[in-house]
């Protein structure tokens, strides 16, 4: 079994806003318009790929369901990705892929893939990953995805 007080991505629960609303565009000193995107998803799947004994090279992989984007449960996609430890006792890389669907009233009406990728420490109870980019309404995405305990909260940055 894996143990860890770090809950992947793939165990996350929705972040609602402070305002009601499913998005909000914020201005953080750059001409880029910034999206808040809330995820709840469930695992299906999470596979430890080699044996777990603290070595370096130590792989998790894990495909999940989201069930409900911005609180709403019509709404659904999927997150997959790998974890490899690269460092002990804690540290894993993430490379992380996100098939979302069309998200009304959001720049992103079609949707598309979104991809993230960074450092986790297990132990800590928040980390964040770097939005790498994307395709379809989501190809020139940059950001970062914030974890904190099982609220995972991904802020998309586009042109």
């Amino acid at each position: 079994a894996i143990r860890s007080n770090f809950r992947l991505p793939i165990a996350s629960t929705a972040l609602g806003s402070s305002s009601g609303t499913p998005w909000t565009i914020l201005s953080q000193g750059t001409d880029m318009p910034t999206t808040i995107i809330n995820l709840k998803v469930k695992t299906v799947e999470e596979k430890a790929v080699t044996p777990q004994n603290n070595q370096l090279g130590n792989m998790i992989a894990s495909s999940d369901d989201i069930t409900a984007i911005n609180g709403d449960p019509s709404i659904r996609g999927q997150h997959s990705g790998f974890y490899v430890r690269v460092r002990r006792p804690d540290f894993w890389l993430c490379e992380a892929g996100y098939i979302l669907p069309g998200i009304p009233g959001t720049p992103f009406p079609n949707g598309g893939q979104l991809q993230t990728r960074g450092l986790l420490k297990f132990s800590s109870l928040v980390n964040t990953v770097a939005i790498i980019g994307g395709t379809d309404d989501y190809r020139c995405a940059s950001g970062q995805v914030k974890i904190d305990g099982n609220n995972f909260e991904l802020t998309i940055e586009t042109p």
